[in-house]
């Protein structure tokens, strides 16, 4: 199975956002979001999020 790419917790929320999430609110370093349907994800906003070992 290959590694996942190193990349950071600003592009995950930005990539999301372009397949239909929106903010909905941060508590300390995690953000939610949110689709038109009310599904939630929580992405992690640090620097670096690693990929598969």
């Amino acid at each position: 199975m290959p590694k996942l790419p190193v990349v950071s917790g600003k592009k995950v929320i930005k990539a999301l956002c372009r397949i239909g999430y929106e903010f909905d609110h941060h508590v300390s370093s995690r953000i939610t979001l949110r689709n038109k349907q009310g599904h939630r994800l929580t992405a992690p906003n640090h620097p670096e999020l690693m990929g598969a070992p």
